[in-house]
């Protein structure tokens, strides 16, 4: 029986342990609380991720441009110029250390291809992967809005440059002081219609069927590109410049009369320098043809080449400077024996029918801007493959507190075992020891009766 009192099975561990049930309880439920926080907001910070997945576009995306003409690249999204950009744009994401998410290179982005095969749709296709480690966001929600805010940033960016590009340079250019001539002011307009239909055909290639089928305002972009051409045509650029060239008109006569004489003069001294430029490579080209036929050498085209190109260069440059001066020479007589008063009056007629033609193209102008803005509006799409953005790994949550209440019951059950187990073996060796002792009960012989 001797080891009997050293056996202790399980159920009477229990019983020594959950006589102190309460601290069973307390200690057990302040590791689980421990852990927990420990978890939650050290290992967990410091271990998850949020990835998202999705896919974005705006006109001129593929081509890697912004609408400005400036260069798109992906992974200029996570640099640190644009994060901080973006963490500036909204009070909260104010503390978002972007600067160490990307000096530890805790944040990536990069473009995921799904092959046909995979795909459900059996089209070749292909999403963008955002990665941002978890410890830089103070909860969930700020993760997920800033997160959000970063994918979209190629869409946002390229519709902020829509909203302040201008498309009327060329008309303003036209209304100012330094465009003192009428072909310059042509130009201007010709060069604002072109801009307008070029940037017409650059919407419409993007959208399918040549943009006939794409409505904007009950309008295709094709109407629209039609209704733009129709104004200052090629008709009537050539009817202006025809009425410019029979009659000379020149916007600042009086800086023309002043200025003219001199013009002329310049133009005949450097035609007379052309002159004996030509005259000088005939001659060397003369005695070069004679040199090679005295050596009896027939085909001598390649050895005069340079020659015959030098005079054929100057010759038009002569014929185009002779020209101008007849040109000069036509304005000069338009305002011989004429009243400033008759010369700004023709002045003006020609001006009105320019500034008619402006009047149009600016309100053209205007109809694309609106257009325009409409388009990209409706054509820049962020779409997200999951509307929930968690974090992930780590440990979870329940799982944490699971493990921490374990080890919390192991440490105050052992603790307990070490301080109440002594106790109780010698409590149980003495009963042991008191059941085993006999039973000592006095012997009684019954008395001799003296009477017998």
């Amino acid at each position: 029986m001797e080891n009997e009192e050293h056996v202790i099975s399980i159920g009477e561990i229990f019983r020594v342990i959950f006589k102190r049930v309460w601290w069973v309880i307390g200690v057990t439920a302040a590791f689980l609380l421990i852990f927990v926080f420990v978890v939650q907001f050290w290992y967990n910070k410091n271990n998850q991720t949020y990835t998202v997945g999705y896919e974005i576009y705006f006109p001129g995306m593929n081509d890697g441009y912004y609408p400005d003409g400036a260069q798109y690249r992906l992974d200029n999204v996570t640099s640190v110029e644009t994060l901080t950009e973006i963490r500036e744009s909204n009070k909260e994401f104010d503390g978002i250390n972007v600067e160490e998410m990307v000096e530890k290179d805790e944040i990536s982005i990069n473009k995921v291809a799904v092959t046909a095969e995979d795909s459900a749709t059996g089209v070749a296709q292909s999403y963008i992967t955002l990665t941002v480690s978890a410890k830089y966001f103070k909860d969930n929600d700020q993760a997920a809005a800033f997160i959000r805010a970063v994918a979209a940033y190629p869409v946002t960016h390229a519709l902020e440059i829509v909203e302040t590009l201008k498309h009327d340079d060329s008309l303003v250019i036209y209304d100012a002081s330094y465009t003192d001539t009428f072909d310059k002011k042509i130009n201007l307009l010709t060069e604002q219609r072109s801009y307008i239909l070029s940037m017409y055909d650059s919407m419409i290639s993007t959208v399918t069927t040549n943009g006939s089928s794409y409505m904007l305002n009950g309008k295709t972009l094709a109407q629209y590109r039609a209704e733009a051409a129709a104004i200052f045509d090629g008709d009537d650029q050539n009817d202006v410049n025809y009425q410019l060239d029979i009659n000379h008109y020149v916007l600042d006569y009086e800086t023309f009369r002043n200025s003219v004489d001199v013009k002329i003069k310049s133009l005949e001294k450097t035609i007379q320098n052309n002159k004996n430029i030509i005259t000088a490579a005939k001659a060397e080209r003369d005695e070069l043809i004679k040199d090679l036929q005295d050596s009896g050498q027939t085909s001598i085209t390649v050895e005069i080449a340079p020659f015959n190109n030098i005079i054929a260069e100057y010759t038009e440059t002569n014929a185009k400077l002779t020209n101008q001066i007849d040109e000069l020479e036509a304005t000069k007589e338009w305002l011989k024996g004429k009243e400033d008063a008759q010369i700004q009056a023709d002045v003006n007629s020609f001006l009105a029918v320019l500034d008619g033609f402006k009047d149009e193209l600016n309100v053209a102008t205007t109809t694309f801007t609106t257009v325009y803005k409409q388009f990209y509006n409706e054509t820049c799409t962020v779409s997200f493959r999951s509307n929930k953005i968690e974090a992930e790994g780590g440990i979870n949550i329940i799982l944490a507190a699971l493990i921490g209440a374990v080890i919390g019951f192991v440490i105050v059950s052992i603790v307990i075992y070490i301080i109440d187990m002594p106790k109780y073996r010698r409590q149980k060796a003495a009963a042991l020891e008191s059941a085993q002792k006999p039973e000592e009960t006095p012997s009684q012989e019954p008395e001799a009766d003296e009477n017998k």
